[in-house]
């Protein structure tokens, strides 16, 4: 049952969607979900989308891409974001606006949900107009057609064939929709206007539109997305040996497969190829047909490790506050969390460790300034992993551990530094006036800070659950709340790949009602 809307309910929303793109943007799929909470089915629909866990989001999305392609505009991770963010702002906008004229906000109209994407989807900087939004085409059939088709007025129509459209879980469903309004004589019949329209349908429904749904999948499943790293990174590829079977169970021998995989890297993954995927049931690896690639710009991008990723791109946390969820890697760094290695290996995601093994383990570091009687006046004491990476003045890169090491200490395994004459010590740490914070390796590897990171606010469908970081003394002037867009970063290890990040403009957020 829907639940009427009130100002304390629109003041709860306006915090989400807060006063700019870097506020609001990772917010989206929570605005969406306390809409569906109190029975509005548009933010079941709109949730999905945001998210792409449901098979209409997936198709909304894969629509805007191809029919934006087909005018000759790509539409980029970044710019999806920004028009998605806009979205929510007109959304919020329209139920304000219904709350200060009638006290309440109930089901906004279809027609009101028609012109938020035609006023979103025409600005200057989208370049794309109605008809790139999925539900546009059945809304002005019914509208333009009310009267033969039985309804009171165009209002009454749309808001029919609006309910109709967000009850459809399958592809066919939707393309036959699709197809009844505007396209066919009637639902049943199936009669196309022309060959070429039947061929041109079948083209975007069958071949192009889940292809643009943004994932490496099999079946419904989405395994993987592709968005969110560097050109050149490795994919493994799903073995052709013919004594790879599945089991009875539908299950593979892991270790089987592990063993016979190859790699190629993700800039020459094709439509069709298979890959090492999983099952989101019960996480086991199983073949998946690359159905869509995509080459994306992104402000930023992090050397994991080797590996060059968004800070946005959501990881699985294996171990951590975030664990058995699915957040930002940048989210995983800063608590310390872990990811999963496709073996079910648990690797501690700040210092590249087993979690568990020796490098994994804490011990207490203190920084402070040494006192005339030997005695060092503490400013700081945390316990910090024993494997920390860190680089050194001279850039030399080692760790907590190989630094303790060399100059004949042991860890203790009450987490203090056993010298050679048997004393037992926090670590002092002399680098710099603060303890090095888990993610600060990887920043540091990456060429970026993390206000830059959080100034962008590029959180894919997943938004960061952290706070925004306040800016230090060392840090470059970047408001976050205000969205400002810094230049992207090159770390040093990719600076003369072909796919380094370019620069992209700056977007202002729309402003609410108030």
């Amino acid at each position: 049952m829907v639940q009427n809307l009130t100002q304390q309910d629109i003041d709860h929303l306006k915090g989400l969607v807060g006063n700019s793109y870097a506020e609001g943007v990772g917010n989206r799929d929570a605005y969406y979900s306390y809409l569906e909470e109190r029975g509005y089915q548009y933010g079941g629909l709109a949730g999905g989308v945001v998210r792409e866990d449901s098979l209409s989001g997936r198709i909304a999305n894969a629509f805007l891409a191809e029919t934006a392609a087909q005018s000759g505009n790509a539409i980029n991770l970044s710019t999806s974001l920004e028009i998605s963010y806009d979205l929510m702002v007109a959304d919020l906008n329209a139920r304000a606006a219904m709350v200060a004229a009638n006290g309440y906000a109930g089901l906004l109209d279809a027609e009101v949900h028609y012109e938020n994407h035609k006023d979103v989807f025409s600005e200057p900087d989208y370049g794309l107009g109605i008809e790139n939004w999925t539900a546009a085409e059945p809304l002005e059939y019914y509208i333009e057609n009310y009267d033969a088709l039985g309804f009171d007025n165009p209002t009454q129509a749309a808001n029919e064939a609006m309910a109709y459209m967000m009850s459809l879980d399958t592809v066919a469903e939707f393309f036959q929709f699709q197809f009844a309004v505007g396209r066919m004589i009637d639902f049943q019949g199936a009669t196309l206007s022309s060959r070429a329209e039947l061929a041109r349908w079948q083209l975007i429904s069958q071949n192009v539109a889940l292809e643009h749904a943004g994932y490496i999948a099999s079946g419904t499943g989405t395994p993987f997305n592709t968005n969110c790293f560097k050109s050149d990174t490795p994919i493994q590829i799903w073995p052709l040996d013919p004594s790879i079977k599945p089991r009875a169970d539908g299950t593979y021998d892991e270790q089987l497969v592990l063993s016979k995989v190859w790699e190629k890297p993700i800039c020459e993954i094709r439509v069709g190829d298979l890959v090492v995927s999983y099952d989101d049931k019960d996480g086991n690896l199983k073949p998946g047909r690359v159905l869509r690639t995509f080459r994306n710009e992104a402000t930023h991008i992090l050397d994991f490790w080797g590996t060059g990723v968004t800070p946005g791109h959501a990881y699985l946390c294996a171990d951590g506050v975030f664990k058995d969820q699915h957040v930002p890697l940048m989210d995983i760094l800063r608590t310390d969390g872990a990811i999963m290695l496709d073996d079910g290996t648990l690797i501690r995601a700040a210092i590249n460790c087993e979690v568990g093994s020796p490098e994994d383990q804490f011990v207490l570091a203190v920084v402070g300034e040494k006192q005339p009687n030997g005695r060092v006046k503490i400013s700081e004491a945390r316990k910090i992993r024993v494997g920390t990476r860190i680089i050194l003045r001279d850039g030399q890169d080692t760790s907590l551990l190989e630094l303790i090491t060399a100059n004949g200490g042991q860890v203790t395994n009450d987490g203090l530094v056993q010298t050679s004459d048997g004393r037992k010590l926090p670590f002092r740490w002399e680098l710099s006036e603060h303890l090095p914070a888990p993610e600060d390796y990887i920043l540091q590897c990456s060429d970026v800070t993390l206000e830059a990171i959080y100034a962008a606010g590029e959180w894919e469908s997943i938004g960061t659950k952290l706070s925004a970081p306040l800016a230090g003394q060392d840090a470059p002037a970047i408001d976050v709340a205000l969205g400002s867009r810094p230049v992207p970063n090159i770390p040093p290890a990719f600076a003369d790949h072909p796919d380094a990040p370019a620069q992209r403009s700056t977007k202002v957020a729309t402003p609410f009602l108030s």
